[in-house]
């Protein structure tokens, strides 16, 4: 603790330091530094314009987010509707494919109703045919055995003919006999009768 008639001395001291020190250091900063209004006009300057600095920078970040938004909307704007023609091009070509499909598959229905048709009018031909068929082979083997009959019959015939033409044969000697032994009587009345 110092003593308080000592006080004003210091103050005095530090007045004239300071104001010493202050003319010392308006003389330097009249060669080397600026004023202290100038500094205050800078500093305030400073203060003004930081923020319009930050405001235009703020802006332009803003007008560059949304030209880049915009890029991207465009982008993918663009890209939809890249994809939504691929996807019209696809679900076109799709349509296409499916009338075609339903067009062959018509003509498909309308020829195999057709090979039905000629496939149950070739069954009942076939059916009918084989109809006939079975009747001409019935015919045949009826003909068959009349044939085998009249070969019999005809067998019999020839049998009876041999023995017919055996007897005639046989007729025949006892006529030349008879014919002889004729002769031979006539022969011995002829003699008598001389």
């Amino acid at each position: 603790m110092g003593s308080p008639f000592h006080q004003p001395e210091q103050d005095a001291s530090k007045f004239s330091h300071l104001e010493s020190s202050g003319n010392d250091a308006s003389e330097s900063t009249y060669f080397h530094k600026p004023p202290e209004e100038t500094k205050t006009v800078g500093l305030f300057s400073n203060l003004t314009t930081a923020p319009v600095f930050n405001n235009n920078q703020d802006t332009l970040m803003i007008r560059a987010k949304e030209n880049g938004m915009e890029k991207k909307h465009d982008y993918y704007s663009s890209s939809q509707n890249e994809d939504f023609s691929t996807l019209e091009q696809h679900i076109e070509d799709l349509t296409q494919e499916k009338f075609s499909l339903q067009r062959a598959l018509e003509a498909s229905r309308v020829l195999a109703e057709s090979l039905a048709t000629e496939n149950s009018s070739l069954t009942d031909n076939y059916n009918n045919q084989r109809s006939v068929v079975n009747q001409l082979k019935s015919d045949m083997e009826n003909l068959q055995q009349e044939i085998k009959a009249q070969l019999v019959e005809l067998e019999s015939i020839r049998s009876e003919y041999t023995n017919v033409q055996l007897e005639c044969n046989a007729a025949d000697e006892r006529a030349k006999l008879l014919a002889s032994e004729v002769i031979g009587l006539e022969e011995k009345v002829v003699f008598c009768s001389w």
